[in-house]
């Protein structure tokens, strides 16, 4: 180990971590101790540019394979972000199917945009649903937002009313007859919008 030596002079490009430094310091200098006791140190002896040219030789295969590491951790975490960000993308695909087919059993029709969401800004008065606005008829032929609530409303009230101990022997079937007949004034309110010239 006379003379100059290989790897003395070479540029620092790769980064050391400071843990990983300072063990192969102490892993050079017990090696140099080794080959002190056995008369085989260098001579003349190590500067300390040189031992520091040493230490960043060994510690430099080290770095690499920790490195290729962090890079691999890297690369399984973003995998498995993705996976999840997929797994939610698939969940409100789910919701949306279910959402539609609940809509498409009660109502018997695809879910139209509500009056919040409509493209068209209404004015004021038609904001609770009550007027609907024959202009834009053709663009939306469902129930409006008020008419919905009144319906969940209707269906409240019966299953309400349900719980109720009876006390008269008709008292349901009155009940049923009255919410009839506010589900039917209500899709009449439909018909009228979709064809105004037949639901005076």
């Amino acid at each position: 180990m006379k003379g100059r030596w290989s790897f003395v002079g070479k540029k620092h490009r790769l980064k050391i971590d400071s843990d990983l430094w300072q063990i192969t310091q102490q892993y050079v200098k017990d090696q140099l101790a080794i080959l002190q006791r056995h008369n085989d140190a260098p001579d003349p002896p190590m500067t300390q540019a040189e031992f520091e040219d040493l230490a960043y030789d060994v510690a430099r295969h080290p770095q690499e394979i920790r490195n290729l590491q962090a890079q691999a951790a890297r690369k399984k975490a973003r995998e498995v972000k993705k996976e999840e960000r997929e797994a939610k993308k698939l969940a409100r695909e789910v919701r949306a199917i279910e959402k539609r087919n609940h809509w498409m059993n009660v109502v018997g029709k695809p879910p139209q945009k509500t009056l919040a969401k409509c493209l068209y800004r209404f004015p004021r008065d038609y904001k609770a649903g009550l007027i609907f606005p024959t202009n834009h008829r053709e663009k939306y032929d469902g129930l409006t937002k008020q008419e919905e609530r009144v319906l969940s409303l209707s269906a409240r009230l019966w299953n309400e009313y349900g719980k109720l101990k009876e006390v008269h022997p008709t008292e349901k079937n009155e009940l049923q007859l009255y919410i009839h007949q506010i589900q039917y004034l209500v899709a009449r309110r439909v018909a009228k919008r979709l064809q105004p010239n037949i639901w005076s």
